[in-house]
């Protein structure tokens, strides 16, 4: 590849700018790896909201790591309180 050089007169300096294909390959890589990452990020917040609207309840349910589910109950046993009133 061939590194392009520009002159730019600046008062009485004669400065030489030098173009690398290499910083370009590296910023078009860095991009497309963020563009990648941002799809996946996308991806995954959209299961995890159609996991959380799929059952509107005060009782929420969890999956561990090793397959069994964890169930949140503390909302329902916080207004236990209005079974009383």
């Amino acid at each position: 590849l061939k590194r392009k050089q520009q002159r730019m007169i600046n008062g009485n300096k004669i400065i030489r700018t030098e173009k690398k294909p290499v910083t370009f390959l590296t910023g078009m890589m860095v991009t497309i790896a963020l563009l990648i990452l941002f799809y996946f990020y996308t991806i995954h917040c959209t299961w995890v909201t159609s996991i959380a609207y799929s059952s509107p309840s005060i009782v929420l349910a969890a999956v561990n790591g090793d397959g069994s589910k964890t169930v949140f109950d503390d909302f329902r046993e916080a207004y236990q309180w209005l079974k009383f009133n």
